[in-house]
């Protein structure tokens, strides 16, 4: 999971570092290139952190899955994982 992380914050870096660009070129009344690049950082760094919240999502879920299987007594980071509730006596 750590690798997730790092990517997080490598996406959030490249939103943030988009911002930065796009608000300098527009304070200092640069070309629309430098303005659309900034954009661009802006929509991938964007299109990344969605990426690493999915991903982290789906891990969590093959996680809880594996630890509620028969023999799967650890969870996501060491969690104990619970049965789930029986419904009508099933």
């Amino acid at each position: 999971m750590p690798i997730i992380y790092l990517a997080f914050a490598a996406a959030l870096l490249v939103f943030i570092w988009g911002m930065i660009r796009y608000l300098v070129a527009l304070h200092n009344g640069a070309a629309d290139e430098k303005r659309q690049a900034g954009q661009r950082h802006m929509i991938w760094g964007a299109i990344g952190i969605a990426i690493m919240i999915s991903v982290f999502g789906i891990m969590q879920f093959i996680w809880g899955t594996l630890a509620s299987l028969p023999g799967g007594s650890q969870g996501f980071n060491g969690q104990t994982a619970t049965p789930p509730p029986e419904i009508n006596g099933l």
